[in-house]
């Protein structure tokens, strides 16, 4: 079975999933990203889990946290995907909240993405996500007991990092696309500015069109693509939380046309920025 759903296009907010199939072309092309936060404990051979301009080398039993919009993607060599996926929005601990600090492990998490750990943590986080699992199968009324037990997951988890238990994840070997992390990490920085391949090209001493190849390489998108991405995340960002009319957000995030700023952003969101701003006062 393949995996489709997006939790970006539901009312829901959790989404927990148990996959095992095997595709020999079982690899993301394009890094994505979401509005919601991520727990995917893998459960199968080794693999590389891109996130932002680092890839890493993922074992069995490995946990992944990938924070809201957080660019990512993985890629499965031997074509096997086993693993339990967890998405929920904030919404989702919304009882919790004022009693326990949901925020701040979330935050602790989001300083250690990817996570490996002893062999006796790990069969307790095996055993931990599989029991979540199979209660979120349950269906029924169980918000209350799924919030209690990933809240469980979370503090655990943050215990065994305080702990000491976490071992360390190597990055994966590199490509020869020595100069793309650092150019990736400069357009998060700089996206306001304007950016070009010329500009890249002479910034990283690269040549253009090797970058345009490497680039795409490692990152399964354009330079254009990241760029745009990037800004136009910076951009809901800025809907949702400031009072800048869209007229100056265009700007703000790097766009020279509030034409081409508005299809961009309705192509990557499906709905329009006066349709994101409105959801914000309502």
């Amino acid at each position: 079975m393949q995996y489709t759903y997006n939790l970006d296009n539901s009312c829901e907010t959790i989404y927990i999933e148990s996959l095992f199939y095997k595709d020999a072309k079982n690899t993301m092309k394009q890094s994505h990203y979401h509005d919601f936060y991520e727990l995917y404990f893998y459960r199968g051979d080794a693999m590389t889990y891109y996130i932002g301009s680092t890839a890493y080398a993922v074992e069995k039993y490995d946990l992944i946290f990938i924070n809201r919009g957080t660019l990512h993607r993985t890629s499965y060599p031997n074509g096997m995907k086993e693993r339990t996926l967890v998405m929920f929005r904030p919404a989702f601990f919304d009882i919790l909240r004022e009693t326990t600090p949901v925020d701040a492990l979330l935050t602790r998490l989001a300083k250690t993405p990817v996570m490996r750990f002893r062999p006796d943590i790990r069969e307790r986080l095996r055993i931990a996500f599989a029991d979540l699992a199979a209660l979120y199968g349950e269906g029924a009324d169980i918000s209350v007991p799924l919030q209690i037990q990933l809240l469980h997951i979370l503090q655990s988890v943050c215990q065994y990092i305080d702990s000491g238990f976490l071992l360390g994840v190597p990055e994966a070997p590199p490509r020869k696309t020595h100069a793309v992390p650092d150019i990736v990490s400069y357009i998060n920085t700089h996206y306001n500015e304007a950016i070009t391949l010329d500009t890249l090209s002479s910034r990283f001493f690269i040549d253009k069109y090797y970058l345009c190849h490497a680039f795409k390489k490692m990152t399964g998108e354009t330079v254009t693509g990241y760029l745009n991405k990037k800004r136009l995340t910076e951009a809901k960002k800025l809907l949702l939380s400031a009072d800048y009319p869209i007229s100056e957000i265009f700007q703000l995030v790097g766009f020279q046309s509030q034409n081409h700023f508005n299809a961009r952003f309705k192509e990557l969101f499906g709905k329009t920025p006066s349709e994101i701003r409105r959801q914000r006062k309502a």
